[in-house]
């Protein structure tokens, strides 16, 4: 499956069930750890406020650090993992989000 399929078949943001597991395509070698999954967990109303997605004020380096903040690991670290990989998870948040506000 290309990775266009894979975004455009993700389950629904309903689907999401915390805490939520994104599975690499692969092992990733970041930082010298070896990572093949993250894990967040659900966030909060104060998580919402803190990372303006209540303001719809998220952009590409809160929503590094929203995630790092949900995998209760350093920004340092979510910013080394693989680009492809970061940006399949924050669709499937943005899609989320955008539910959850409808």
């Amino acid at each position: 499956m290309s990775d266009d399929q894979d975004l455009a078949t993700a389950a629904p943001a309903d689907d999401i069930e915390w805490p939520f597991t994104h599975t690499f395509a692969k092992p990733a070698d970041v930082l010298g750890q070896t990572y093949e999954s993250i894990t967040l967990r659900e966030p909060t109303a104060n998580d919402f406020l803190k990372f303006g997605v209540l303001d719809g004020d998220v952009n590409g380096e809160r929503v590094i650090e929203l995630i790092a903040h949900l995998t209760n690991k350093p920004a340092t670290v979510i910013k080394a993992m693989p680009g492809l990989e970061i940006l399949k998870l924050s669709g499937r948040l943005s899609r989320f989000f955008g539910k959850a506000g409808r």
